[in-house]
């Protein structure tokens, strides 16, 4: 399921056991399991018909400018709804998105580091915390990423008039050899670039994305209520 995938991402970006997922292994082997996971969801969401609820589902989400305390304590919050923009979202509609998911994942992450999951509707405290707060969200969205840059954007043709899902679900059956590679890749980054860094400055210039600063994190959280 969409949680599955979440709660092993989560699990990658936060060097935790494998174990109680997944029975144990790797991460090389884990990380390979994610493309046959993604098939799973993409044929049940597209055989009881509900790809068009969830894409809804994430126009929504990205409409709606400001994250909202009590989302960050919901089940399918942003953490959810990042990992199903990998299941239904074109690449280049995640390119142009992707910041808005990265700003709500770091939003989530200090509102539950300050609230409660009882206390949905004042915002305790706006001070940024300290980098180690909000380095396992950032990793997770290195790896969605990554998956997106390593994974899907060279295998999408926006000119045929095939459905995205159907592309990608013919992509995920028929390029087990060139799937395996990406994962390979996408491990690297993930140990020789996301995991390694120990700043803002250098995870974000680790996701290419080096316009971001503190402040950019801060501005968002003063956003709140």
């Amino acid at each position: 399921s969409i949680h599955d995938i979440k709660l092993l991402l989560l699990r990658f970006a936060d060097l935790q056991s494998f174990s109680e997922d997944t029975g144990g292994g790797g991460r090389e082997s884990n990380i390979r399991l994610i493309p046959y996971e993604m098939h799973t969801i993409l044929y049940v969401l597209t055989t009881t018909r509900q790809i068009e609820r969830e894409e809804k589902l994430l126009q929504n989400f990205l409409g709606r400018p400001d994250l909202l305390i009590n989302e960050a304590f919901e089940v399918d919050g942003p953490f959810f709804l990042t990992i199903l923009s990998l299941i239904i979202m074109k690449p280049n509609d995640w390119e142009k998105n992707r910041l808005i998911f990265l700003q709500k994942l770091l939003v989530t992450t200090h509102i539950r580091s300050v609230n409660s999951p009882n206390d949905r509707t004042k915002i305790a405290s706006k001070a940024l915390k300290p980098f180690a707060t909000y380095k396992t969200t950032l990793v997770f969205f290195g790896l969605v990423n990554a998956f997106f840059i390593h994974m899907l954007n060279s295998r999408f043709d926006a000119t045929l008039t095939t459905p995205y899902n159907q592309q990608l679900a013919q992509f995920l059956r028929g390029n087990d050899s060139f799937i395996m590679d990406a994962c390979t890749k996408i491990l690297k980054h993930f140990e020789q670039d996301l995991l390694q860094s120990q700043t803002f400055e250098t995870l974000f210039n680790a996701l290419e994305l080096s316009q971001l600063s503190e402040q950019w994190i801060q501005d968002a959280i003063n956003a709140l209520p």
